[in-house]
């Protein structure tokens, strides 16, 4: 009686037979318990207790989802900016776990109920929520698992801001005052989120670059809007179309004005003619009637030209030396002739 009295479960084994089942399903198998210390003769088990247990088996699945995201109980805690969109961290999950349960899953949701007030760009930790068909979250068993380690979500906060869009300029010709031309854009501004993070004073959003030698008359261009990487197009702006709205007029120049600049130490350089023929001018109207051939300076400039030895073209910059609202359109080049310069001593 002292020995039985003492027993625990520990020494018993309960089992049950599975081996004739081939399907997945729920079966009523027969649990056999026998002790567990055969050799312990001062208490015996006169026969197996009998009774049965419903299992259900089930095949192991697996299944990927994309990972989305959903945050609760926060708020920015400062005007003018607002919480962006929801970064996962992973991207997507593969759930592992008995089939009937992994077939119920149609979306995986990371989900961080926190209260919190976002002054910038956070990134918090998660819990994977699985949802059916119907939207409606689904009981963990704890049977799936997820091959996600530390997953996380990132809130990126944003400013507001409106600011106006410019142009910029390159091949400005020397002389040319370029503040004197006047344009128009389709659209004046452009609404764009700001990372907090980033630390920066915008005071205006550069739509790029016009090259002065393609301005005409009723001249126009249309830039694609680009925004630096991690900032939000909140206007959806695709397009601006720039129109310079001058009145403008042209006419055509030779000159005989050459000059060259930075000549490189190991060649001398000769230019194989006095003059540079059909150069096209627009401007102004008061500005292109009074020009004349001596009003042209064509410069040659070696600093960025790769020179090789004999005869080869090289772009000629063309500007004006009276300060005229007007400037050479088109690309013109000369030719020169590079030979090796002798040695000192030679």
């Amino acid at each position: 009686i002292y020995t039985v009295g003492n027993l625990t479960a520990d020494d018993f084994t309960a089992t049950v037979d599975a081996g004739d089942i081939t399907e997945p399903g729920t079966y009523q198998l027969e649990v056999s318990v026998v002790k567990n210390n055969d050799h312990d003769e001062t208490y015996t088990v006169d026969y197996p207790i009998q009774s049965t247990l419903s299992v259900t088996l089930d095949r192991f699945e697996e299944a990927t989802f994309v990972v989305e995201a959903s945050v609760s109980n926060k708020t920015v805690g400062q005007d003018g900016t607002f919480m962006g969109d929801l970064v996962c961290n992973p991207t997507s999950v593969t759930l592992t776990g008995p089939a009937a349960e992994i077939e119920q899953v149609h979306r995986v949701v990371l989900e961080n109920t926190e209260t919190m007030t976002l002054t910038k760009s956070t990134t918090v930790s998660g819990t994977f929520v699985f949802y059916d068909e119907n939207g409606a979250p689904l009981e963990q068993s704890g049977n799936v698992t997820t091959d996600a380690v530390d997953p996380r979500i990132t809130m990126p906060v944003y400013q507001r801001m409106t600011l106006p869009l410019t142009v910029d300029y390159i091949n400005v010709p020397d002389g040319l005052d370029i503040e004197q031309l006047n344009y128009t854009l389709s659209n004046e501004t452009i609404t764009i989120g700001v990372p907090v993070d980033a630390g920066v004073s915008l005071e205006s959003i550069s739509l790029g670059q016009i090259d002065v030698r393609n301005i005409q008359e009723d001249y126009s261009y249309t830039f694609e809007v680009s925004l630096p990487a991690g900032y939000l197009n909140l206007s959806g702006l695709e397009e601006v179309t720039v129109t310079f709205t001058d009145q403008l007029e042209r006419t055509t120049l030779d000159s005989t004005n050459i000059v060259t600049t930075n000549r490189p130490s190991g060649y001398n350089i000769t230019v194989n003619t006095t003059r540079l023929t059909g150069i096209t001018f627009v401007g102004f109207p008061e500005d292109i009637a009074g020009l004349t051939g001596d009003d042209v300076v064509v410069t040659l400039d070696f600093s960025n030209v790769r020179l090789t030895q004999g005869e080869q073209q090289v772009r000629a910059a063309i500007s004006l030396n009276n300060g005229a609202t007007a400037w050479a359109v088109g690309v013109y080049y000369l030719p020169v002739t590079a030979t090796a310069a002798s040695p000192l001593g030679g």
